[in-house]
């Protein structure tokens, strides 16, 4: 975070729960940003608390967050993966 913060003083850093099943990460952070927007996914493994705090850290930071179902772990991504060659 030291060296994040040597090319901006007023980067904030917030840690996103993330799980894991073998080779597989359910990271939340695998979102679709449309300006304050986030498109966040959702996956079988997302723990109802992860969900919670999610929510709550981002929207301290102005994000308004909305959850998308996404069981496409097994297709190796998830929303930003799988769409990031999509442009709007």
């Amino acid at each position: 975070m030291k060296q994040i913060k040597q090319y901006h003083a007023g980067i904030t850093t917030v840690k996103i729960p993330i799980r894991s099943k073998g080779d597989r990460y359910a990271s939340l952070i695998n979102w679709i940003q449309l300006g304050r927007k986030l498109l966040v996914p959702r996956y079988p493994m997302t723990e109802a608390a992860d969900i919670k705090q999610t929510t709550k850290l981002l929207s301290q930071h102005g994000f308004s967050v909305t959850y998308i179902y996404s069981p496409t772990l097994d297709y190796n991504g998830s929303l930003h993966c799988l769409t990031a060659s999509v442009y709007i």
